[in-house]
């Protein structure tokens, strides 16, 4: 039964590597996000800043 039991628990190793990398891939979607929506906030100061000068 041995070989029964590592061929199990490497599934599960396996099987939580993968939940893990999905927490990662998860994690830098949302550093992504976070990101464009900075450069959203910084051009709009821009936007804002130009039409300041321009008056």
């Amino acid at each position: 039964m041995g070989h029964v039991d590592r061929y199990i628990s490497n599934g599960v190793r396996y099987i939580s590597n993968i939940d893990r990398t999905f927490t990662l891939d998860t994690q830098i979607l949302a550093n992504d996000d976070q990101y464009i929506f900075n450069d959203d906030r910084t051009f709009t100061l821009d936007v804002q800043i130009l039409a300041n000068v321009a008056r």
